[in-house]
């Protein structure tokens, strides 16, 4: 693993770190441990990649591949990603119901159906069906759609 700095640098200086780890390797695997605020890379070639997706996997913040396209683009993905990864960590409590932690997630801002999921450790359909089910009793409302993703990743809030 390759250390990316501490959070309390700020996403955009991390964010930046691991952009050059993904020019210089191709693909990068981040992970972000909350309780320690330590971001590290791991990438494609490294022996070791596949398992440490595997054993880390809770602390993963994303997969970037270097798609030769806008370098300011994908810093901004990974920026928000780290920013999404600490506000899902915050409200990761196993033993609150399923709807009470999608409801305290997007109670901290809007966020995308299937950054949901990924946050939640659980299906996008499975979420689309719990929002589905919110959006029925008035909790939750869409927003837009995420972009450059499918038509399936509406991003949602907390209805007003």
């Amino acid at each position: 693993m390759r250390p990316l700095g501490h959070i309390s640098h700020g996403t955009r200086r991390i964010a930046s770190r691991a952009f050059s780890t993904v020019k210089d390797y191709g693909q990068v695997a981040v992970f972000l441990g909350c309780e320690t605020g330590q971001a590290a890379a791991v990438e494609v070639t490294d022996p070791d990649y596949r398992s440490a997706l595997q054993r880390h996997a809770n602390h993963l913040v994303g997969v970037y591949v270097d798609d030769l396209s806008d370098g300011e683009a994908l810093r901004e993905q990974i920026s928000g990603d780290l920013i999404t990864h600490m506000r899902v960590a915050q409200i990761d409590t196993p033993q609150m119901p399923m709807r009470e932690r999608l409801l305290k997630a997007l109670e901290q801002g809007p966020l995308a159906t299937n950054d949901i999921a990924q946050c939640l450790g659980v299906t996008a359909c499975y979420v689309r069906r719990l929002l589905a089910e919110l959006r029925r009793e008035g909790h939750v409302r869409p927003t837009g759609h995420a972009p450059g993703r499918t038509a399936h990743s509406n991003v949602w809030s907390v209805a007003a």
